[in-house]
Parts: C-alpha cells; sequence; structure tokens
C-alpha cells in the first residue's frame, strides 16, 4: 500500500469517526444545562448508603449473582468442552497436502466439523443480553435464566477460542499418534490437550471474570441477583443505595481479579508448564511411537 493510499484510509477512518461521534449525539448533542445535571445527579450518590439493615439484606442478591456466574461459566465449560475439540480443523480434517487418499472417516467428520463451527457461531453471535431475554420467554424470569443465557453465549466463546487453541498447538506429536494407529480421541487427549492446557485455563478464567461483570447487566432484565436490586434502586430514586451495590460490585470484580491472577501464576507458570506438557505427551506415547518419532 503506497503512502497516497495509506493517508487515504487515515482520512477516511477520521472522518468516520467524526460521523459517529455526531450519529452518538457526542457532539453538539448536550444542552447548556446537561453538566448542572450530572453534578446533581453524582451529589445524589454521595454518601452511600452503608446502614448495617442495608448492608445484610444485600447478602442473598450477591450470593445469587455469584451463583449465577458460576453456574453460567461452568455451563459454557461443558458446552466449549464438548464442541471445541469438533470444531478443531486439525484434529478434525485432514492437511492440505497431506499423503494418501481422503479415508470414508474423513469425509463423514467434515458434516459434523462444520455443524460444530456453526453451532458455536450462533452461540457467540447472539449477545449476553438477548439471549438473557431469550431464556426468559423460554424458562420465566429469575436466576435460572440469566445463568443458561450466560452459559449460551460462554460456550460459544469458549468453544471458539478453545479450538482455535488446539489448531495453535504442534502437529508433530499428534502426526506421532496417528502414525501409531491412535484414534482421534486419543489424539486429542494425549497429543493435543497437555499443550493446549495452559491457553485453555487461561481462557476459561478470563471468561469467570467477564461473567462476573456481565451478571449484574443480565440481572438487569429480569436474570435476578444485585443486577434486579439496582434496577428497582435506580427506578425508585435511591440513589445512595445505588452507590453502595456499585462499590459492592467493583470490590467484587477486583477480588476477582486478584483470585484469577493467582490461579495463573500458581497453575500456569511459563516454563514449567510447556515442558510438563511436552512430558506427558512423550510419557504416553507407545515405544513404538516414541521411536517414529526419533
Amino acid at each position: 500500500m503506497g503512502r497516497r493510499a495509506q493517508r487515504l484510509w487515515a482520512a477516511a477512518a477520521v472522518v468516520a469517526g467524526i460521523l459517529s461521534f455526531r450519529g452518538a449525539d457526542l457532539v453538539g448533542g448536550g444542552d447548556g444545562g446537561l453538566f448542572v445535571r450530572m453534578g446533581r445527579f453524582l451529589a445524589r450518590l454521595f454518601p452511600p448508603d452503608v446502614s448495617p439493615a442495608f448492608l445484610a439484606s444485600l447478602g442473598r442478591p450477591l450470593l445469587q449473582t455469584l451463583a449465577v456466574a458460576g453456574a453460567g461459566t461452568f455451563l459454557g465449560w461443558v458446552v466449549a468442552a464438548a464442541l471445541a475439540p469438533l470444531a478443531s480443523t486439525d484434529l478434525m480434517r485432514r492437511p492440505w497436502g497431506a499423503a494418501g487418499r481422503p479415508a470414508v472417516r474423513d469425509r463423514l467428520l467434515l458434516p459434523v466439523h462444520l455443524l460444530a463451527r456453526w453451532t458455536l457461531a450462533v452461540l457467540r453471535g447472539i449477545p449476553e443480553l438477548l439471549w438473557v431475554l431469550i431464556c426468559i420467554v423460554a424458562v420465566g424470569f429469575g436466576p435460572f435464566a440469566g445463568a443458561l443465557a450466560l452459559g449460551l453465549h460462554t460456550g460459544g466463546v469458549l468453544g471458539r477460542l478453545w479450538a482455535e487453541a488446539l489448531d495453535e498447538t504442534p502437529r508433530e506429536p499428534l502426526e506421532v499418534l496417528e502414525a501409531a494407529g491412535a484414534s482421534a480421541p486419543v489424539r486429542t487427549l494425549w497429543g493435543a490437550l497437555p499443550q493446549a492446557r495452559p491457553l485453555m485455563v487461561s481462557h476459561a478464567l478470563l471468561r469467570w471474570e467477564f461473567n462476573l461483570r456481565v451478571s449484574v447487566l443480565v440481572g438487569f432484565l429480569g436474570g435476578g441477583g444485585l443486577g434486579l436490586r439496582l434496577y428497582n434502586a435506580v427506578q425508585l430514586g435511591f440513589h445512595d443505595q445505588v452507590s453502595t451495590m456499585v462499590l459492592v460490585v467493583f470490590a467484587l470484580v477486583t477480588l476477582s481479579d486478584v483470585v484469577s491472577n493467582a490461579l495463573r501464576r500458581q497453575w500456569l507458570a511459563p516454563g514449567a508448564v510447556r515442558g510438563e506438557a511436552a512430558g506427558a505427551v512423550d510419557a504416553r506415547l507407545p515405544i513404538e511411537a516414541r521411536e517414529l518419532a526419533v
């Protein structure tokens, strides 16, 4: 791309940004009293309501929010674990230009592979807030709808990320296992999974942190927990309670980040994990397969 073309693209990006700001009423959309109203609203948020009775009343919604995030994340892990190997290109499809003719099994696995990828695309293509509306219609208001919505979307996102993690693993252990006559499940469990495990665990922890935040938004639409309690406080004008619940959510997310970082440092130590994965693959190979690898 020439310098002239780069300048044209940069100018187009600036114009698109300005038009986006105007379309969102961020430029010239406010009136003279906008900042005055914002100041009054912020003043009503302080001081937060820290009375023992109100703080005690947040115990059940807080536990419900944690339950929705935990159940939704676990459900997403189950969906992703079931679909990610099927959506992995390296595990389900022959490499381009591989020796030999495609077997009947390879032709039969192609529709399964495509179906798994399309299913993951649908699950992650529908946002969580839209999923919760669909689940509310299906199962009614409450935390079950929120957990189901988070689980379906998380399964789609994690399934795609885990499939890519499996695809990014080196192919040599898989080729050795295939040469030794290992089936596709054996190649997945003992060849690809030990190598992709650190990245997959990291993605799983990140989705837990994300779901903890989103579970509050899901509650706004009827998914229960702190989100529903926060929505009611906003509608009734209890701004001191709103600020307290916002601080509780912030503290909860901060604690979750600290715990996740500690787990990453403990479980995903760089270098050690890679050595452990390589050793696990080599230790479980049959003697004939290890001789082929040499």
